[in-house]
C-alpha cells in the first residue's frame, strides 16, 4: 500500500512541475511579446550575423529594416517540424533599443522538404525558417528580414 502511495505522489510532483514549467514559460513569452510590441518603433540598431561575419545598422538604416508587426501571425514550432530543419541558424538578427537587446531571430536552413505546405508563410525563400531566439515560435511576418538578408548577402559579396 505504501508503494502505491509514494507512486501516485511522484506521479503528482512531475504533474506539478510540468505544470509550473509550462505556466512560466508562457507567462515569459506574454511579457516578451507585449515588450517587443511596445518598444518595437524604438529599435534604432540591427546586427545580422553569419558564421564569424557580423554586420550592424544603426540609426534609420536600421530602421528600414524593422518589421512593424513582428508578431502578427506567430506559432509554435512543433518537434515534427522542428526536425526539418538544422539545430544551428545560418544567420542570426538582433534588434536592439538604445543598446539593449529587444529580441532576437534566428534563420534556420531547411534539411528536409515538408510533406505539406503548413509551414510556408514561415519560411523564407522557400530554404530558411524564421524561429524566436528565446521560444520555439515561429513568424510569418517576416518581408524585411527577407529584405535585410537581401542587403546582407549584397553587401558581403
Amino acid at each position: 500500500m505504501k508503494k502505491k502511495w509514494t507512486i501516485l505522489a511522484a506521479i503528482l510532483i512531475v504533474v506539478a512541475i510540468v505544470a509550473y514549467t509550462t505556466y512560466d514559460n508562457n507567462k515569459k513569452q506574454d511579457a516578451a511579446t507585449a515588450d517587443i510590441l511596445n518598444k518595437v518603433a524604438q529599435v534604432d540598431s540591427i546586427k545580422i550575423t553569419h558564421k564569424k561575419d557580423t554586420l550592424t545598422l544603426k540609426g534609420n538604416k536600421a530602421k528600414l529594416f524593422v518589421e512593424e508587426r513582428p508578431l502578427v501571425h506567430i506559432e509554435k514550432l512543433e518537434r515534427p517540424d522542428r526536425k526539418l530543419f538544422k539545430k544551428a541558424p545560418t544567420y542570426t538578427i538582433h534588434y536592439f533599443v538604445k543598446g539593449k537587446e529587444l529580441y532576437y531571430v534566428e534563420l534556420l536552413p531547411m534539411e528536409e522538404k515538408p510533406s505539406d505546405d503548413h509551414l510556408a508563410d514561415f519560411l523564407i525563400n522557400e530554404q530558411f525558417l524564421v524561429k524566436w531566439g528565446d521560444f520555439q515560435m515561429m513568424f510569418s511576418q517576416h518581408e524585411r528580414i527577407e529584405e535585410l538578408l537581401q542587403y546582407y548577402q549584397e553587401k558581403n559579396i
